[in-house]
């Protein structure tokens, strides 16, 4: 009777532990595709705005749509989503600073 409960204990716990292992690669992938976002918008800002841009960030839309209702929890997933792309975008105009010989 004790290894039978003993067994429903670690099965609750592996399956807790390969759920959040989900949700975290789900959140990692979606880091590399915001971080191919910011890519190409990047590209879009310095060159002639090319129609498959277009096509390719809606594209990373809607593959992050998918990947926070595949995590299980999308509320989260979308904040953390958030924070990552500011931070981004923080880090990118840190490095886009202008230098003048006049203050």
């Amino acid at each position: 009777m004790k290894w039978k409960t003993l067994l429903q204990v670690i099965s609750i716990l592996a399956l807790m532990s390969s759920c959040q292992s989900e949700y975290e690669r789900q959140v990692e992938y979606a880091k590399k595709l915001v971080e191919k976002e910011r890519g190409l918008l990047d590209q879009m800002g310095e060159m002639e705005t090319i129609s498959y841009s277009y096509t390719t960030l809606e594209a990373i839309q809607k593959e992050l749509s998918f990947r926070a209702r595949l995590s299980g929890n999308e509320e989260l997933f979308n904040e953390q989503i958030a924070d990552y792309r500011t931070d981004c975008e923080v880090k990118a105009d840190d490095g886009r600073q202008l230098i003048s010989k006049y203050p």
